[in-house]
């Protein structure tokens, strides 16, 4: 017997096969870039026609506190809820029904908690919409709370437009909080209280026309110093005293 000699070479691949392979090849090169622009996800496949990129008209925030007793509720919940929020007037992609809606299904409430929920949302757009005319700087007593931590602090807030421009209530907010080194999410607190007391309408003070700067006594000093705690602590009464007791032996001996 012969031996076997060398196997002979495999067929040249088919047409069609080559034809496919160079069609799979260009599809995975489309689904490559098309992944990488806003409309396809990450797998090249294009996202449902629903979603579109969205922008809100403008922004005019208002700050919302929630405080829900289910017991007042009909019919009565054993469950409360209590939240605060900045919501955004000029963002009509959400209305306050539909937002209440969602946190009912998220935290898993009644749905007869959707109607007191919106109607919170709805009372203060409401506030807003009709501001006082009053520009003058205001008086704010801030109290913020986030994690059992709690921030106390009295301020003079220009209200007017052109220094809402200049330096927003989420501004200052951040600034707050970076420069007492407190963690960022208090800002949000902070932010949202102070808005809360702007909308209140806060206490209008009159910082005379001469320009002349604020002198304040060791007293005032302690009543205009952010104060922080973790158990809701405020200056003590003796604290006050003590100043006060200071700052009138000063006042005796001719002393700033």
């Amino acid at each position: 017997a012969r031996p076997a000699g060398p196997a002979p070479p495999p067929p040249p691949p088919a047409a069609t096969s080559v034809a496919i392979s160079a069609d799979v090849a260009a599809k995975l090169r489309a689904a490559v870039a098309a992944s990488t622009t806003p409309s396809f996800n990450s797998l090249g496949k294009p996202l449902p026609e629903a979603w579109h990129p969205y922008v809100p008209a403008g922004e005019l925030l208002v700050a919302v506190r929630l405080h829900i007793d289910g017991t007042q509720l009909d019919p009565p919940s054993e469950r409360s809820y209590t939240d605060e929020l900045l919501w955004n007037v000029c963002d009509a992609q959400i209305s306050p029904e539909a937002f209440a809606r969602i946190t009912c299904e998220e935290e898993d409430l009644p749905q007869n908690f959707a109607d007191a929920i919106a109607m919170a949302i709805k009372r203060a757009v409401a506030i807003e919409r009709h501001p006082s005319t009053n520009t003058d700087p205001q008086q704010i007593e801030l109290s913020a709370e986030r994690n059992g931590m709690v921030l106390h602090d009295r301020l003079v807030w220009d209200a007017s437009a052109q220094a809402e421009s200049m330096m927003p209530v989420e501004s200052f907010a951040q600034k707050l909080t970076t420069d007492l080194s407190l963690p960022m999410e208090m800002s949000a607190a902070v932010a949202i209280a102070m808005r809360y007391e702007l909308q209140k309408g806060g206490n209008p003070i009159d910082a005379g026309s001469d320009g002349r700067a604020f002198i304040r006594t060791e007293k005032e000093a302690l009543e205009w110093s952010p104060i922080l705690s973790t158990d809701r602590r405020e200056p003590e009464p003796h604290d006050f005293k003590s100043a006060d007791r200071r700052d009138r032996y000063r006042a005796r001996m001719g002393r700033p």
